[in-house]
């Protein structure tokens, strides 16, 4: 006698392995056909729309006709719905494969053309600073949408419910023909503890890499804001028609040099070096010992 029960992880993966044989099997049988009649050029240039094609075809022969799929009867699953009582009805099976087999690939292609958008005008009406933004989060989704796989499949380690995203949205699960008599099953528990902590350090990894852009960024503002400083002083000084020491304001007496090429009062920047030793204009690094008195400059 035979009774149903959940499926197993081990029988799910082998499952999806012998689908995705047959199906891989089926786009190498659809991939020479078209290079036989149509080129190579045709081939590279519609490869991945053929592959969702050859997928279309294994999927409608099996799943959406109401039949196991060759994975599935390898291993004597079958798919239900929420209740467990029953098989998905025609319109959640529909659903799901399209969804499984057409979604990576609208999201791609979206992406792609969003991206190229953002690149090359700004249709949007945004802001230059809001269309850097939103590129850079085009840019950064694809690492979101495997970040999202992999806590996906983290999930299935523990609880054995769903595989794909797919039939997670459309909560088709799989049932097993167990005999009565059957061996003990091996816990996948610790690959759902090893996909956490890859997760955990990948995260930890990104998180590292966006607080040192962030603080790059943050000190070439500084800097900026610093030069700009230094030459609106220099201007102002050009603009009153003599020399002025930016310490005291006055016309420079004494003319002395940092190591950086500003001038000062002698009395002035030595006081500053003894108790700041760097220039007051560009905080470049100036020891008293570095100063250096100008004789007969004008």
């Amino acid at each position: 006698m035979a009774r149903l029960k959940d499926a197993h992880q081990a029988e799910i993966i082998r499952s999806q392995q012998k689908d995705e044989y047959y199906s891989s099997f089926i786009k190498s049988n659809i991939h020479k056909v078209v290079q036989s009649f149509l080129g190579p050029r045709i081939l590279l240039k519609w490869q991945k729309e053929l592959d969702i094609a050859a997928e279309f075809i294994y999927f409608g022969l099996t799943t959406l006709n109401g039949l196991q799929t060759l994975g599935e009867e390898y291993v004597n699953i079958i798919q239900v719905d929420p209740s467990k009582r029953q098989v998905p009805s025609l319109i959640r099976r529909i659903f799901m494969v399209v969804l499984h087999v057409s979604a990576p690939y609208l999201i791609e292609k979206s992406l792609l053309y969003l991206e190229r958008q953002l690149e090359l005008n700004n249709e949007l009406g945004l802001t230059e600073e809001g269309r850097l933004l939103l590129l850079d989060l085009v840019r950064n989704s694809r690492n979101i949408f495997l970040l999202l796989h992999r806590c996906h499949l983290a999930i299935f380690y523990f609880n054995a419910a769903f595989y794909h995203f797919a039939k997670r949205i459309c909560g088709v699960r799989y049932m097993a023909i167990k005999p009565l008599l059957e061996t003990p099953r091996p816990s996948y528990k610790i690959l759902g503890w090893l996909s956490v902590s890859q997760l955990a350090l990948a995260l930890a990894f990104k998180l590292i890499g966006i607080y040192k852009k962030s603080k790059e960024k943050s000190n070439q503002i500084k800097t900026e804001e610093k030069e700009k400083s230094v030459k609106t002083i220099e201007k102002e000084i050009d603009e009153e028609g003599g020399r002025k020491c930016p310490l005291c304001l006055n016309t420079i007496s004494h003319t002395t040099t940092t190591s950086c090429g500003h001038l000062f009062c002698w009395y002035c920047i030595h006081e500053w070096c003894a108790t700041n030793p760097e220039c007051p204009l560009c905080r470049q690094s100036c020891a008293s010992s570095r100063l250096v008195y100008l004789q007969n400059f004008t």
